[in-house]
């Protein structure tokens, strides 16, 4: 009798190692929960989709020759069960079993093996108005349409981006590619500061110069300032810096709940 393998969630890690267990063991049953509406999107080029380098959103959840990688596809191809809409609630060790919400349905599924691959989740910023319109994460494929879609309503001159992490740089090159005046916002003394050393960091420093970006370092955001219900500005510890856009990008956490 074959084994059945549970992998929870469906998006990068879940994905590649169903398919890497695919090709390991053809008689497997392997089954993928996925709480979210998609399966397998690429979200290491969503900067470049607000930037105007991909074209399309499609790019991310297709494969190169066009076919969409949903359920049907990871089921024809790869001979994958990829569910979307399952949200595991609980693991029971004992009895090899999870528990999870599928349409409003508590459901059970055990298992051989169990694989947990499910991502994590953008840290949000404790501070005054920090739900107004107009402030985002930057994770999601909804977080990247919404974004998106400010900036082509118009509105958008100046953004904020609090994080001077890999996710915030990106962002910086594209907002200053579509014309946006754009301040990177960094509590710590250099960019990258999770990657580069002191010396490392200067010489990035130096080649960002541009009329449409500015930097501050060692500066705190202390609070977002709103007008008529939508963000107009982040308050630090030293000025108030106009935006009518801002991305939170300090760090994510796990999603192990």
């Amino acid at each position: 009798m074959s084994k059945r393998v549970v992998i929870v969630g469906g998006v990068a890690a879940g994905m590649k190692t169903a398919a890497r267990l695919r090709r390991l063991d053809a008689e497997a049953e392997i089954i993928v929960l996925e709480r979210g509406p998609q399966l397998s999107y690429g979200a290491c080029g969503f900067p470049y989709f607000i930037s105007g380098e991909v074209k399309s959103m499609d790019s991310f959840d297709h494969t190169p020759q066009g076919a969409l990688r949903d359920s049907n596809y990871f089921a024809a191809v790869k001979g994958i069960d990829a569910r979307c809409g399952c949200n595991v609630q609980k693991i029971d060790r004992m009895q090899k079993c999870v528990h999870y919400m599928e349409k409003g349905e508590l459901k059970q599924l055990s298992y051989d093996v169990l694989v947990l691959a499910t991502g994590s989740t953008p840290v949000k910023l404790p501070l005054p108005n920090a739900d107004a319109a107009g402030i985002h994460s930057f994770w999601f494929p909804w977080d990247v349409e919404a974004v998106d879609k400010e900036i082509a309503e118009g509105g958008v001159k100046d953004v904020v981006i609090i994080g001077a992490g890999f996710i915030g740089l990106e962002l910086a090159e594209a907002f200053v590619r579509r014309g946006l005046h754009t301040s990177v916002l960094e509590q710590q003394d250099r960019l990258l500061p999770q990657l580069l050393d002191e010396d490392m960091a200067a010489l990035l420093l130096r080649d960002t110069k541009n009329p449409l970006l500015d930097i501050f370092l060692e500066e705190r955001a202390g609070a977002f300032t709103i007008e008529n219900g939508k963000v107009s500005g982040v308050q630090t510890d030293k000025r108030v810096i106009p935006a009518q856009l801002v991305i939170v990008a300090v760090g994510v956490r796990p999603n192990v709940e």
